[in-house]
């Protein structure tokens, strides 16, 4: 009896083990939700939306493409990607998603969205992060890398060179 008593104890423990690992991690590792913000007139030329998630790597990418475009015809939308199904992707004339790749897979909400939208993917830029750098939505062509802060201008050179090649086919 001692021995099923000891069995079951050291069960428990493990489950319990990995309840506290997987509560840790998710902690550790999960993104934060991003604030919304509008910049300038929604009456402007140009109507761009940034769905990011909150980290580091992904503001400070948000930022560079927000100072490029601000100054000039832009109304420029951010949101967090959980506020992607609320989205109609005919209001804008660029979309760029910025998320990490958690779980073997892209966000739920970013992968419906890019579902829904198949045939408008020529006006969006998906930014994808990962662990190593190289995860992507099979459908779409996306820039790659992993939430490395030094390597935040080479893919913000990236975005804006596609963001400016929509704009280009528009006009």
């Amino acid at each position: 009896m001692k021995w099923k008593k000891r069995i079951g104890i050291g069960l428990v423990s493990v489950v319990i083990l990995l309840l506290l690992f997987f509560v840790w991690y998710k902690d550790t590792y999960s993104m934060k939700i991003v604030e919304e913000l509008e910049i300038n007139s929604p009456m402007e030329k140009y109507r761009m939306l940034i769905a990011t998630q909150g980290s580091e790597f992904k503001e400070a990418l948000s930022t560079a493409v927000i100072e490029k475009y601000k100054e000039g015809s832009f109304y420029i939308e951010v949101i967090d990607v959980t506020s992607l199904p609320k989205i109609d992707s005919k209001d804008y004339d660029v979309i760029v998603l910025l998320h990490t790749w958690e779980n073997w897979d892209p966000p739920m909400e970013v992968a419906a969205f890019v579902g829904q939208n198949k045939y408008q993917l020529d006006k969006i830029v998906v930014v994808t992060t990962s662990g190593n750098g190289s995860y992507k939505m099979p459908e779409v062509d996306a820039i790659t890398g992993e939430s490395i802060l030094s390597k935040m201008p080479d893919v913000a050179r990236e975005v804006i060179l596609r963001i400016d090649t929509i704009l280009e086919k528009k006009n």
